[in-house]
């Protein structure tokens, strides 16, 4: 279970709903994508504190920021916990896969916490006990 900082999950959310929704309709109203993806992001990150399966031990967590820094490393901690075994072979897959797909490839997705409806910073306060559960750092972006 990957685990980012709540706001720029939402704003992330924000953009990529109004762009599938300009590619589907031809329009947009942001003001609407923003109201429907705020809301909708704050009841699922209160859902996950409040679902007890996030305790249970079989739930491996990952942290966004140590994915981003070390996708593979983090993959080969996820097949630990599993007990499943990790090859060479494997690993040098996901590597040469990585340096040939970057994300980015067919552009850059953009986005910022402009795009949510209400105050960022009391929504960083509202889930500040998600970012402490899950050891998340507010992340600032450019």
């Amino acid at each position: 279970y990957i685990h980012r900082d709540p706001v720029q999950c939402i704003a992330s959310r924000i953009r990529m709903a109004a762009d599938l929704t300009e590619g589907l309709t031809g329009i947009v109203d942001m003001a609407q994508q923003a109201r429907i993806h705020t809301a909708l992001g704050r009841a699922g990150f209160h859902a996950i504190l409040k679902n007890p399966m996030i305790n249970d031990s079989r739930i491996h967590h990952v942290r966004y920021q140590d994915f981003m820094a070390d996708q593979v490393g983090t993959i080969r901690t996820l097949y630990e916990s599993a007990d499943c075994p990790w090859t060479t072979a494997a690993e040098t897959a996901m590597r040469d896969y990585i340096a040939n797909n970057k994300g980015d490839r067919h552009g850059k997705f953009v986005y910022s916490t402009d795009l949510i409806d209400g105050d960022v910073n009391a929504l960083h306060e509202e889930f500040a006990p998600y970012r402490e559960r899950f050891g998340i750092d507010i992340e600032k972006r450019n």
